[in-house]
């Protein structure tokens, strides 16, 4: 009788082991089709384009131009774009919202941009740099932003002219908090 309980027991088990993977298997199954459609959703969510305001706990944040040149800075101090190549400039401005100081590190910079096929590029830092002395745009270094106050900046990135055509550019906006938006 022993040998027939420890047989039950044996079959009991195997069988609940074996509708206990069956299930996990079809959880995994309805959970990957889930995220199939979060991803989606995510993509048909829109991101802010250039004008549009996004506020943060800390900060208003607007990208205020988007626009491209073959040559940034003056006819001293410049810089032209390689052959096959544009400079994306993309000015932006951020209010201070809060009710306190602000740190110059801790204010709000576009980190990089993507392209459609989800490239990253980081920015051309002395064309950059020829574009706000030619502009006038004095970035905050060391100094703190007050409250109720915007400072107003620019970053160039060098991209391919031909890529540029297309439409999925974004910028990642490095705050507070990370925010895309779109570019083109």
């Amino acid at each position: 009788m022993n040998k027939r309980i420890i047989g039950a027991a044996g079959f009991v088990f195997c069988t609940a082991l074996t509708l206990s993977i069956m299930l996990a298997c079809a959880d995994d199954k309805d959970s990957s089709s889930n995220s199939e459609k979060d991803s989606k959703v995510k993509e048909s969510v829109s991101l802010p384009k250039a004008g549009e305001i996004v506020k943060t706990d800390k900060f208003e944040i607007t990208l205020t131009s988007v626009s491209v040149s073959g040559i940034v800075g003056d006819k001293y101090f410049g810089e032209k774009a390689p052959e096959g190549a544009i400079f994306l400039i993309v000015n932006y401005k951020s209010k201070n919202i809060t009710k306190e100081t602000i740190s110059a590190y801790d204010l709000p910079k576009i980190e990089s941009i993507s392209d459609p096929n989800g490239t990253t590029y980081s920015e051309a830092a002395s064309a950059t740099m020829y574009y706000k002395t030619s502009k006038g745009i004095d970035e905050k270094l060391i100094s703190k932003l007050n409250p109720g106050i915007t400072e107003k900046n620019a970053v160039i990135f060098e991209v391919s002219s031909d890529l540029w055509k297309n439409k999925g550019w974004k910028a990642l906006v490095k705050a507070d908090k990370k925010i895309e938006f779109e570019l083109k």
